[in-house]
């Protein structure tokens, strides 16, 4: 076990009950910058980490969470970490393993995708620009006037153009998000009649499949600094989710709250009677192009 441990291409460091440093491989040391015969202590590890393991899972063990993924970035590379915590048969914490893997060369992958799809993004922008605005010059009547079947065709056509432009944007949000360029337009708002508009929008799509939706506010205002633009979306996806996978004649239920446990924070939820998402999705759902059937 220990040959194989010291062998291992991954990082790997263990704390034992008391929070105490037991073990760190070589592969660690070196992934840490830290040299062979160097004491690792717990003041060691969190200059190092920016965290100490065995804070981050302490109580999680009786309460079912296993595992903490976090990105790091040290010395120029970045390390995938896992945090577990190591269980005890009666269920104490027995102490707390890193996994530690150098996925730099990884993550530059993934930018050049994102650099890429940004690229196509634009470039699809201009003729799509231009596709839009001779469609509604034509649908305006500026070149003539319209057959019925020929106004049909050309509203199928204005439609998909709008749906790709969409489909544009939110790749184009994407590349933003990742490359930190999001540019948010903070003004305070009244959280409960942001969401209660927004909500109202998506009515008719609700109706269509007899779904009852109903908006329950806190008991007292609550005022945000928001963009509102943007919240607007984050809800609107929420709801387009819920009526997707809610069945007909279901229910949705929008809240906003503020926790009495958490001063200064409020937030809102979209909660419906479709069938739940499986626990081993949870957090792969939040992947990006991820979708569950």
């Amino acid at each position: 076990m220990a040959r194989m441990v010291a062998d291992m291409a991954d990082g790997l460091i263990m704390t034992d009950a008391s929070g105490e440093v037991a073990i760190v491989n070589p592969a660690a040391r070196r992934l840490l910058g830290l040299e062979p015969d160097e004491p690792v202590t717990t003041t060691v590890l969190r200059d190092r980490l920016g965290f100490y393991p065995f804070d981050l899972v302490r109580g999680w063990e009786r309460a079912g969470a296993r595992t903490v993924a976090e990105d790091l970035e040290i010395d120029g590379r970045v390390l995938h970490s896992l945090i577990s915590p190591v269980v005890e048969e009666d269920g104490g914490l027995a102490g707390v393993v890193v996994a530690l893997r150098d996925v730099t060369d990884q993550r530059q992958l993934e930018r050049r995708k994102e650099e890429f799809v940004s690229i196509v993004s634009h470039e699809l922008r201009t003729p799509l620009t231009t596709i839009v605005g001779s469609l509604d010059l034509v649908l305006s009547g500026f070149v003539g006037s319209l057959s019925p079947k020929q106004r049909r065709y050309l509203d199928l056509a204005k439609s998909a153009s709008d749906k790709l432009n969409s489909i544009v944007d939110d790749l184009l949000d994407l590349s933003s998000l990742a490359n930190g360029k999001v540019q948010l337009d903070l003004d305070l708002c009244h959280l409960d009649a942001l969401v209660e508009e927004t909500t109202a929008t998506y009515g008719p799509v609700f109706e269509r499949k007899g779904i009852e939706v109903s908006v329950r506010r806190s008991t007292s205002p609550v005022k945000a600094l928001v963009d509102r633009q943007r919240m607007q979306q984050v809800l609107g996806n929420l709801l387009t989710n819920a009526a997707k996978f809610t069945p007909e004649g279901g229910r949705v239920e929008v809240e906003v709250f503020a926790p009495s446990a958490v001063e200064g924070l409020v937030g809102f939820s979209v909660w419906n009677n479709g069938e739940p998402i499986p626990d081993e999705h949870l957090e792969t759902i939040f992947e990006k192009f991820e979708r569950l059937e």
